[in-house]
């Protein structure tokens, strides 16, 4: 009984990652239904990603060069679509943070990407503070927002804002492509939604996902599924627009419906060598799975990458990864795990993605010693103001094999120090947040997490502007001295200077005479004129 439910765990493990190798995809498309008015229907879009064939359909274009048939009453198309997930073809990156450019239409805020918002672009900061491209940005953007939210059907039919869903850190794939395509532009990144068909594994559904600029090319960009750029070929574009155009179809799959499809693994100039660091290792051991992936071809490419466990085995990294891999280039990807007790000899671990999709047998030896191992990571910190209060949110991570009933989570800042503990399984992630007052000015921050003998510090810092507040007739005088006390200075001394130029250049004048006596004079010349 135990090796059959082996079988069907690593069966499944296969199955659940089949779409992961996807390169090209043969769909034959039937969009049928009623209509009691004409209306809008948007069709499967012919561009360089995917090619349709539309035979005489009179097929239109809208302003954003989508492909649409106006419909009134009983319809029915059949749409053969090929996709080639290879392209578009990356020829060059861009300087990350990114200039001006033409594109102003897909940097705007939408109702559902709230592009201004302060929250949504210290987000995008934090994200990308290390990025050095705009490929680089776009894919730490994706894979961040992937890691973020849980994946929650509950929230499909309303669609959430890029706010709303950051502060519930749930969605779907609207919810989404909401926060990555606002924190995109709110960088300067030229990004548009996409609305489609996907095939998840096991089923078609409706779906959305971006394009973002870079250079002259519109890279597809999945952060449901973590893919970006090699976005897997069983994504059926529709329409892509600066927002959702809700008045256009299919707004159900009810109308759609996939009468067949072909699908072929990824043909892309890629080699990837993997291995893992162990082959037979201590219960509760740590080992890793290093992937070396190198580029042959004479373009750009970024292929994602998911590793994969049998139950048991601890997986105490991001299972996807992507690598940007410029032509001739080999850039490596490394997965962290954690081994079981050992209850049976062998287990597995895979590695899904373009040019890869294998097995590797680890074997848990129970007569070797196990280690104990405590490492903690410090996975996301944003610090960021919210009304009175700065508020610093700290997400720590085990990524030792020991359950810890006390780890301590420590924010140092010159507005005070505040601690939290907590209790933290092998390969959790928890989150806590820390709040002070938002005074003026730009103030540091240690974030120090400790647990038995490890030890794990990061820095930042946030500057808080002057906040509006109305103050008293003696603060702003006060303020007024204290931000033009050299002005003030000059114009004191200037006005000394004045001074003593009267006092020593301009000669007195004579003394005036009392009125009496001008009057007296006045008498006798008077009597002069008339003797």
């Amino acid at each position: 009984m135990r090796t059959l439910l082996l079988v069907l765990l690593l069966l499944a493990a296969v199955m659940a990652q089949s779409t992961e190798n996807a390169g090209y995809a043969s769909v034959r498309l039937q969009i049928s239904g009623y209509s009691p008015q004409p209306q809008t229907l948007y069709v499967p879009q012919d561009n360089t990603r995917q090619t349709v064939d539309y035979g005489k359909l009179p097929i239109q274009y809208d302003e954003y060069g989508n492909g649409i048939l106006v419909i009134e009453g009983n319809y029915s198309f059949i749409f053969d679509v090929e996709i080639d997930a290879s392209k578009p073809v990356i020829l060059a990156d861009q300087k990350f943070p990114v200039g001006a450019n033409g594109l102003q239409e897909y940097l705007e805020e939408t109702p559902y990407c709230e592009v201004n918002d302060p929250v949504v672009k210290q987000r995008g900061l934090d994200v990308t503070r290390n990025s050095r491209t705009v490929l680089e940005a776009i894919r730490d953007l994706a894979l961040w927002t992937n890691a973020y939210l849980e994946y929650d059907t509950t929230y499909w039919g309303d669609i959430l804002t890029a706010t709303e869903a950051l502060a519930l850190r749930k969605g779907v794939c609207d919810e989404f492509t909401n926060v990555y395509t606002a924190m995109a532009r709110s960088l300067g990144i030229p990004t548009r939604i996409v609305t489609g068909v996907v095939y998840t594994g096991s089923q078609w559904q409706r779906h959305a996902w971006a394009e973002s600029r870079v250079g002259d090319e519109w890279v597809p960009v999945d952060a449901t599924f973590s893919e970006v750029g090699l976005v897997n070929a069983l994504h059926i574009k529709l329409y892509s627009a600066p927002s959702y155009l809700f008045y256009q179809f299919p707004q159900s799959l009810e109308d759609v419906r996939v009468l067949d499809f072909t699908v072929e693994e990824y043909d892309v100039p890629i080699t990837v060598r993997a291995r893992l660091s162990e082959t037979r290792i201590a219960p509760k051991g740590t080992f890793y799975l290093t992937a070396n992936i190198s580029n042959n071809g004479g373009a750009v490419l970024i292929p994602t990458y998911a590793a994969q466990k049998t139950v048991g085995v601890d997986l105490l990294s991001d299972f996807r990864q992507g690598a940007i891999v410029a032509p001739g280039e080999t850039k490596t990807l490394e997965w962290k795990f954690a081994a079981p007790f050992g209850e049976r000899d062998t287990y597995y671990v895979f590695l899904v993605g373009p040019a890869v999709d294998e097995k590797y047998p680890i074997i848990v030896d129970p007569m070797m010693a196990a280690e104990g191992y405590g490492d903690f990571e410090i996975k996301n910190v944003y610090a960021t103001i919210q009304g009175e209060e700065i508020r610093i949110e700290v997400e720590a991570k085990n990524r030792g094999n020991y359950n810890f009933a006390g780890v301590s989570v420590t924010v140092i800042t010159d507005l005070g120090t505040q601690r939290q503990s907590f209790a933290l399984a092998s390969g959790d992630s928890e989150t806590v947040d820390f709040y002070f007052p938002a005074e003026e000015g730009t103030h540091s921050y240690e974030i120090r997490v400790e647990a038995g003998n490890s030890t794990t510090n990061a820095f930042g810092s946030l500057a808080v502007p002057r906040s509006g507040k109305s103050q008293s007739v003696f603060g702003v005088v006060n303020e007024f001295l204290a931000e033009n006390a050299t002005w003030l200075y000059i114009a004191i001394a200037i006005l000394i200077v004045g001074a003593l130029m009267l006092v020593l250049l301009v000669p007195l004048q004579e003394e005036r005479k009392i009125p009496f006596e001008e009057r007296a004079e006045w008498s006798k010349l008077m009597k002069l004129r008339k003797g």
